[in-house]
């Protein structure tokens, strides 16, 4: 070590012990810290509670996407569902097949999913992945709603 060097470093330590044994340090660390803010829940994803938030933000933005490919509120789309019809054949109902209804749902959910990003609700590989599988013909809902017994 250079001779600067080393008395900066020496000063340094000498600075910081005498201020240890004055208690500036200690006082400074008993001091409260400041509350913190509350963070809206859409965007905090740290909280054990609610792991699991960004799944189901893309669980709702493709189920809101579905129901704007068929022309309808996602409310009736739930209740659709609910009720035993499929996507499938509300799609069928609509002339689409689901090659063009997996390409038409992969566009929407594509700007629904992008928005979120941009507003740091979900990560970019999360929505990657979301697509990817919508790409590869997984549809959410398109044999129906499946109960767990």
């Amino acid at each position: 070590m250079s001779r600067v060097p080393g008395i900066a470093v020496k000063t340094i330590g000498a600075v910081a012990a005498g201020m240890l044994s004055m208690g500036a340090v200690s006082a400074f660390a008993a001091s409260p810290s400041p509350t913190p803010t509350p963070t809206s829940s859409a965007t905090d994803t740290s909280t054990p509670t609610d792991r699991h938030s960004d799944r189901r933000t893309i669980a709702r933005a493709v189920l809101d996407s579905e129901a704007d490919v068929l022309g309808i509120p996602t409310v009736a789309l739930v209740k659709d569902l609910e009720q035993g019809l499929t996507v499938s054949e509300l799609a069928r109902a609509e002339g689409l097949t689901k090659s063009r209804f997996t390409t038409r749902l992969a566009i929407r959910l594509t700007l629904r999913l992008d928005t979120l990003v941009d507003h740091h609700v979900i990560t970019a590989p999360h929505a990657e992945t979301a697509l990817r599988w919508i790409a590869s013909g997984h549809i959410p809902f398109w044999d129906g709603a499946q109960r767990l017994k």
